[in-house]
């Protein structure tokens, strides 16, 4: 594989300002369907204050419809029988599942505890997506907290978030993709001819760490080109092997070997310019019969400190 210098980007964005996006979130690990599930977590006490601007509730069952509550809480939520009493900041609901929704920013101060429950479906049937069991380790603006499990023994889309709390540490965490203020994102977006990438949560691309994302593709693949500008090209541009959704000129390419079905890790260093906006854009190579290029869908990454 081999990649054009990262400084090469710096040098020709000349851009900073403030990051918007995703804090990292746990892997999914299945799909539950009955009461509402989201996570809690404490608002690190060096953080002055966390401003959180945008929610998704990921929604691997294609059930289409999203809704989600946000909490604020002095006090650690008890644990499960026991309850408090639960009055959402914000609920919100009628938006696709696969968009990452804007909220009224909400602030919170260090030592303060944020919940947010997020479910799709309807008021028949909320589906929950499961990270695997136990906590998950996470930061806000660069300090450690951890998340755990939050929930209501009720269907969020029915009573809009009013309910009784609780908290469940050593269950699964329900995964909601949480924007905060000073934070990096990775959001995929375009229409793929074949294959797409996958942001993983676990690694949002903030400075001091590696930003990762997947390369999903079905059958046999070669490889993959992989293009990089300074941000999306929208509308997209035609072309005979797909839409391109890349802004030109690229900045960068990064050639890949096989590429199985499975899909490829592709890491990256993070350049030190917060606010930054990259756009990653594959073609997949197939050699079987003639040499074909086609393209996969697009990532976003808007590059935290």
């Amino acid at each position: 594989m081999r990649l054009l210098s990262l400084s090469l980007i710096a040098a020709m964005a000349g851009m900073a300002g403030t990051a918007t996006a995703q804090l990292a979130h746990p892997y999914f690990e299945r799909t539950y369907c009955g009461s509402s599930r989201g996570t809690y977590f404490q608002v690190p006490a060096a953080v002055p204050l966390m401003v959180v601007t945008h929610i998704q509730v990921p929604d691997e069952t294609n059930m289409g419809t999203s809704a989600f509550a946000i909490y604020k809480f002095a006090a650690k939520v008890p644990a499960y029988p026991a309850t408090v009493p639960g009055n959402p900041l914000v609920y919100k609901t009628g938006s696709s599942s696969g968009r990452h929704m804007l909220v009224p920013p909400l602030t919170f101060k260090g030592g303060e505890w944020f919940g947010v429950i997020g479910v799709s479906g309807s008021a028949t049937s909320a589906c929950t997506s499961y990270a695997p069991v136990g906590g998950f380790p996470t930061t806000v603006l660069g300090h450690k907290t951890t998340m755990f499990r939050f929930l209501m023994q009720a269907n969020l889309f029915t009573n809009k978030g009013v309910f009784g709390m609780s908290s469940e540490d050593a269950y699964n965490v329900g995964r909601v993709r949480i924007w905060v203020a000073g934070c990096g994102s990775a959001i995929a977006y375009g229409k793929s001819m074949r294959g797409n990438v996958m942001p993983l949560d676990q690694f949002p691309p903030n400075i001091g760490m590696n930003g990762k994302f997947l390369v999903n593709a079905a059958g046999t693949n070669q490889g993959a080109v992989l293009f990089l500008g300074l941000g999306r090209q929208t509308p997209a541009i035609p072309t005979p092997f797909g839409d391109l959704n890349v802004k030109l000129p690229f900045v960068a390419t990064l050639v890949l070997g096989p590429v199985p079905a499975t899909g490829t890790v592709v890491s990256l260093p993070i350049p030190p310019l917060p606010g930054l906006v990259l756009a990653w854009q594959p073609g997949i190579i197939e050699l079987l019969k003639t040499p074909e290029v086609q393209l996969a869908n697009g990532l976003e990454w808007i590059i935290g400190k």
